[in-house]
């Protein structure tokens, strides 16, 4: 059985929703989609990463790079 989905209203830039949209098409996804996999790929990620070794951070660099 399918997980239920709930709406999420959230407030971002006209310029990064403009990003993901292109994205979105590029990768035949709808925005609400694309959206969906990128947060999920984040979370992911971030469960992946080793014991003690600090999430990566803001900006996607990590620090002393």
């Amino acid at each position: 059985m399918a997980e239920p989905r709930v709406p999420l209203l959230i407030r971002i830039p006209a310029s990064l929703k403009a990003r993901l949209a292109e994205l979105a098409k590029r990768e035949r996804r709808s925005l609400n989609r694309q959206i969906e996999f990128l947060l999920e790929r984040s979370i992911r990620g971030q469960k992946e990463h080793k014991a003690g070794e600090p999430p990566l951070r803001k900006g996607g660099g990590q620090r002393g790079t």
